[in-house]
């Protein structure tokens, strides 16, 4: 899967049915399509949930 930038504006494959993401999104769920460890697994959706809350937080500061 190719990461997203100017020339590239969405991910390939399935990722490209989603919404589109910004680029550290793509970047982790590229991570977490190619890891075969599952603490590392475990470790980057941690970082998943924490670039999700902080959106949500910027969209809804309330």
């Amino acid at each position: 899967m190719m990461p997203i930038s100017p020339d590239n504006p969405e991910p390939a494959g399935e990722v490209a049915d989603l919404p589109r993401l910004d680029a550290g999104l793509a970047s982790l769920l590229e991570a977490i399509e190619a890891e075969k460890v599952p603490a590392r697994l475990l470790k980057l959706a941690e970082q998943l949930q924490g670039e999700l809350t902080l959106r949500k937080q910027r969209q809804n500061p309330n």
